[in-house]
C-alpha cells in the first residue's frame, strides 16, 4: 500500500486491515452486505476445464447477475479453458447469449446501486443515475397473462414506466403496497429476464 495507495486487495475472507472486499465462493449472500463484495461462481461445476462439464443456463446466469447487482455486489463468472487455451464451444455460445442480453439490459446491471426493497418475488431492483430498474426474471413463468405485481415500491403518479431495451411505455396501476404492470406479449413470453425502467422522484 505504501507503493500503491489505491491498491484493492481481496484477502479471501480472512478479515483484517488488508481485506478491501470479501469474496463469497459459489454463493450469493441472502441480504445486501455493509462491505464491498464479489461472488465468485463458476459457469459450470468446476473452476478448471472438464470435458463433461455442463454450463449454467442463460436465465440462471442472468438471475445471478440480477441478484448480485440488487444486493450491491459484483459477479465473477469463472470459466476454464482447455489444455490449448481454447474456450469450449458451449461456453462461448452461453457467453454470447449473456452478452446479447447485457447489450440490451446492461444499464440495469453495470454501475448500479441497490434499491430497496431489493426484490419482490421474481423481481430484482437496482438504481442508476436517477432511474429505477425492475429486473423480471423468466417472465414467461413469472407473469401469467402478461401481468405482474411488484411489491414494496411504486413509481410516482404520472410517471412513465418503460421497457429498458426499447423504451416501450407500459400500462401500470398503483396498488396499496406497490403496482401492477401489463407486459406486452413478446416480453411476457420471454424466458430471459426483461427490465422495466422509470425515473425516481425522491423527496
Amino acid at each position: 500500500r505504501r507503493h500503491q495507495p489505491g491498491l484493492i486487495i481481496a484477502d479471501r475472507t480472512v478479515g483484517g486491515d488488508y481485506e478491501d472486499f470479501i469474496s463469497p465462493e459459489q454463493q450469493i449472500p441472502d441480504e445486501p452486505l455493509s462491505v464491498p463484495w464479489e461472488s465468485c461462481i463458476t459457469l459450470g461445476r468446476s473452476w478448471k476445464y472438464v470435458s463433461t462439464d455442463t454450463a449454467k443456463s442463460t436465465p440462471e446466469v442472468i438471475r445471478m447477475l440480477a441478484e448480485t447487482a440488487a444486493k450491491g455486489g459484483n459477479l465473477l463468472l469463472g470459466i476454464g479453458p482447455d489444455s490449448l487455451g481454447r474456450i469450449p464451444t458451449g461456453v462461448v455460445e452461453r457467453l454470447t447469449e449473456i452478452g446479447r442480453w447485457m447489450r440490451a439490459n446492461g444499464e440495469a446491471i453495470y454501475g448500479t446501486r441497490p434499491l430497496p426493497p431489493y426484490q419482490s418475488g421474481p423481481v430484482r431492483f437496482t438504481r442508476k443515475a436517477g432511474r429505477a430498474h425492475a429486473i423480471i426474471l423468466e417472465p414467461a413463468a413469472a407473469a401469467p397473462g402478461g401481468r405482474i405485481s411488484l411489491r414494496g415500491i411504486r413509481p410516482a403518479e404520472g410517471t412513465s414506466v418503460t421497457l429498458l431495451d426499447n423504451e416501450q411505455p407500459l400500462v401500470w396501476v398503483a396498488e396499496d403496497d406497490g403496482f401492477v404492470v401489463d407486459l406486452p406479449a413478446p416480453a411476457a413470453a420471454a424466458t430471459d429476464a426483461v427490465v422495466l425502467s422509470w425515473p425516481l422522484h425522491e423527496a
